[in-house]
Formats: C-alpha cells, structure tokens, sequence
C-alpha cells in the first residue's frame, strides 16, 4: 500500500497511477481495510484517472464495516441528498 501511495504522489503519468490502482485493488480484495478506504475515496473523484462512485462507495461502506474511521467520515459527508 505504501508504494501504492508513492507511486500516486510521486510518479510520473499514467503508467503509475494505473499501477497504483492494481496495488490498491489487491490490498483491498485481501480486506485491507485502509486499502479500501482509500481506493474508495480516490474513485470518488480522479485520483486513479478514473471516477467510479458507485464502487467507490461500496469500498468506503465495507472499510467502514471493518473500523476504518477514515471511511466512517468519508461516508458522512458524502450524505446529499440523491447522492446516496
């Protein structure tokens, strides 16, 4: 995950943000719950090139189930109206 993060914060394009979202993906899919938390939030908006709100948000829900108070806040200020 940590390089996951480097690779968003430092790299160089396309080529690393795509391989940060396959770092994020298979951390998430072993049920990291800050691995969800944060993929959850980066398909909110385009950090991974990407938007997926709908997944993104199922990410965040299930990093919540599992603790993550990141996720909880994140949650609650999504809550507009139509938006959940």
């Amino acid at each position: 995950l940590e390089y996951g993060y480097y690779l968003l914060n430092h790299g160089d394009g396309a080529a690393d943000r795509s391989a940060a979202l396959n770092l994020y993906r298979q951390a998430a899919a072993a049920n990291y719950a800050k691995a969800m938390s944060h993929l959850g939030a980066g398909l909110l908006g385009t950090t991974f090139g990407l938007s997926d709100r709908a997944e993104g948000l199922r990410l965040l829900r299930a990093a919540a189930e599992l603790g993550d108070a990141n996720a909880h806040y994140l949650l609650a200020t999504q809550n507009e109206p139509g938006r959940i």
